[in-house]
């Protein structure tokens, strides 16, 4: 389910609907939100429900840290972690092809008005460049919905108040060692890239302009 998951759903430029840029990017966080909750369900049942009754059948006991279940485990904390990377290169590619749209209708509705030679843009080119960046990390950042398996065991490091930030968050993650896969860091500057360019776009026709 989650080397197969669509988090950041496909948009088909030919019949979607122009939307307000802040009610497209809650749209899109929305759906994104919604099913890694379906997901992180799943998951921790492959350490707290699966590998658990295959100890209770070879083992006669439900520690989820039998030694020799160790192999085991790193056999299925791998393949998750492939997983989360093929689910994560495979949003951030829908992603760069958002960005890449040559399509005739656009995605996004902008108002502009010229105001003594500078045209002005509603939303500004910063808010659009920081809701744009911020869709980009949010995806990035989707990892840090799975947490990882404790030592030598399939217990999954739950969701925990953080004492100095009083913030929810999960100590260990996949996050550290996905964002390292070098397909993930080019799509990364794919995209910067990319968003960096839109806006120089809109720069360019207030220096022409004036």
């Amino acid at each position: 389910m989650i080397e197969r998951a669509e988090i950041i759903r496909q948009i088909d430029f030919k019949t979607h609907t122009i939307r307000e840029a802040q009610d497209l990017m809650d749209w899109f966080d929305f759906e994104r939100l919604r099913k890694l909750s379906e997901l992180t369900k799943e998951y921790e049942k492959i350490g707290g429900t699966f590998l658990r009754s295959i100890e209770e059948s070879a083992f006669r006991s439900r520690t989820c840290h039998h030694p020799e279940m160790l192999p085991y485990y790193q056999y299925w904390e791998r393949r998750v972690f492939n997983a989360i990377t093929k689910m994560i290169i495979r949003a951030l590619a829908v992603n760069k092809a958002i960005l890449l749209n040559r399509e005739i209708k656009p995605l996004i509705r902008m108002e502009a008005g010229n105001n003594h030679l500078e045209i002005i843009y509603q939303p500004a080119t910063e808010e659009m460049q920081t809701q744009l960046e911020k869709f980009h990390k949010g995806i990035i950042e989707s990892t840090k919905f799975f947490g990882r398996w404790k030592n030598e065991t399939c217990k999954v490091f739950l969701e925990q108040v953080d004492n100095e930030t009083s913030e929810k968050m999960i100590k260990y993650t996949f996050y550290d060692d996905v964002i390292k896969n070098p397909v993930i860091t080019a799509l990364s500057k794919d995209i910067i890239d990319q968003v960096q360019k839109l806006v120089n776009k809109f720069d360019f026709y207030n220096s022409a302009l004036t």
